[in-house]
């Protein structure tokens, strides 16, 4: 409970520790950082790190630059800067974050400056973050982040890295409390293949993305909104990173309240593939409109002009337009637009009544000084 001026260490310096590590803080400022695992010596096992209180600046579940195989990090209450699940410059088998209170700036579930981690699970059940990241922060390697958010507060969800590294497979659930933006991606850093799921009491105040914000991704991206409530826009691509292969977005039984783009966002976020947007379910709202395309981002490249845009509408409420092409963009090769359960043909969908209150496109929506360029 007394002020720590300097780094503490669950396990060893160099030596290395076999078996489990506990640190609990209750209250006190700490300046410097707090390590489950050990300094330069591994961790044989599994640490655990608790805050109940206090001020805390960087809290680790692992070491320094000292391998862990597990670590567990909870956090209850207090106000915290920066929490990582792995190490500062290096990594674990696996780790775990619960939130269950307090305030904290930011959360990696992998590591800081590099490292690798396996598999990192987040799980946000209460309190209040401005950023989590699935995945590390400057560097490394993590194959596989799982966020999941059933309560509380984020600014910026991103299933993957921040600003380098890799990650591999990124999954993102957000079930309940109130988040700003969610990225299936991350932030800077690159993503191979993202996954993000908005359900049940979900409230998203601005949008949700299926690639990163200014990172690629290297493969497909998957969005399956089946509830909840967004604010603004959902995009099946990234807000100004690119796709490199196609992207998937099911909307069913949910609220946007702005438009729904099976692109990206931004003439940077191109998809190179194909963009597919699905939407089904007797209560599906959307108050704006729906794009086959991206906002001002393009599918497919001129040079190749083989990608295909499609939407699938067998149920929803659509308060202005369908297009199956872009806004104010371009899709190289085609779009197809089918509007009814038998005009999709899949029987795995829900059919539910259609009310388009403008008209169906199939091709895109010109910019402001009448061009038919995007058309």
């Amino acid at each position: 409970n007394a002020d720590l001026t300097t780094n503490v260490f669950g396990g060893g310096n160099i030596s290395k520790t076999i078996g489990t590590t506990n640190i609990n803080i209750n209250s006190g400022t700490h300046t410097s950082a707090i390590y489950g695992g050990g300094n330069v010596g591994i961790l044989e096992g599994t640490s655990n790190v608790t805050i109940n209180g206090g001020t805390s600046s960087e809290v680790y579940g692992g070491g320094n630059q000292a391998l862990v195989t597990n670590s567990n990090v909870y956090v209850k209450g207090g106000n915290i800067d920066n929490v990582y699940g792995g190490g500062n410059q290096s990594g674990a088998e696996t780790t775990n974050i619960v939130i269950s209170g307090g305030t904290t700036k930011t959360i990696y579930g992998g590591s800081n400056q590099d490292g690798t981690v396996n598999k990192t699970t987040i799980t946000a059940n209460d309190g209040t973050v401005t950023d989590i990241f699935g995945g590390n922060n400057e560097g490394g390697t993590c194959p596989t982040s799982n966020v999941t958010v059933n309560g509380g507060n984020a600014e910026e969800v991103y299933g993957g890295n921040n600003l380098g590294g890799t990650n591999s497979i990124s999954n993102v659930s957000i079930n309940d409390g109130q988040i700003t933006n969610v990225y299936g991606g991350g932030n800077k850093a690159v993503t191979d293949k993202p996954s993000v799921t908005i359900q049940d009491n979900a409230n998203i105040s601005d949008s949700v993305y299926g690639g990163g914000n200014q990172a690629g991704v290297t493969t497909n991206t998957k969005v399956e909104i089946p509830g909840g409530n967004i604010e603004n826009n959902v995009y099946g691509g990234g807000n100004e990173g690119t796709v490199s292969g196609s992207t998937f977005v099911h909307i069913k039984d949910a609220t946007i309240k702005g438009s729904l783009y099976a692109g990206g966002n931004g003439t940077t976020a191109i998809v190179y593939g194909n963009t597919n947007a699905t939407v089904e379910g007797t209560s599906t709202k959307i108050g704006q409109s729906v794009f086959g395309g991206g906002n001002q981002a393009a599918t497919g490249i001129e040079a190749n002009n083989n990608s295909t845009s499609t939407v699938n509408i067998v149920g929803g409420t659509i308060g202005k337009n369908v297009y199956g092409g872009a806004n104010t963009s371009v899709v190289y090769g085609k779009t197809q637009t089918n509007i009814g359960y038998d005009a999709v043909g899949d029987t795995n969908l829900e059919k539910g009544d259609i009310k388009i209150s403008g008209t169906v496109f199939g091709g895109g929506e010109a910019n402001a000084s009448g061009s038919e360029i995007y058309d």
